[in-house]
């Protein structure tokens, strides 16, 4: 094992990685949305949202 020089920053784990994008994308405004549709209205729901951007 290799001492570690100064300076140097452990590799961040995946829970520090997402926490920090969620971090992210907070700071952004931005909000998770999930729903359940059927097929026939999953189509739609995302047409609908493609064209909010």
């Amino acid at each position: 094992m290799t001492a570690k020089k100064q300076g140097e920053k452990s590799p961040k784990s995946t829970a520090e990685r997402q926490a920090a994008l969620k971090q992210r994308r907070a700071d952004a405004g931005l909000v998770r949305v999930e729903l359940y549709a059927t097929k026939e209205n999953a189509e739609k729901i995302r047409r609908y949202a493609a064209g909010l951007s």
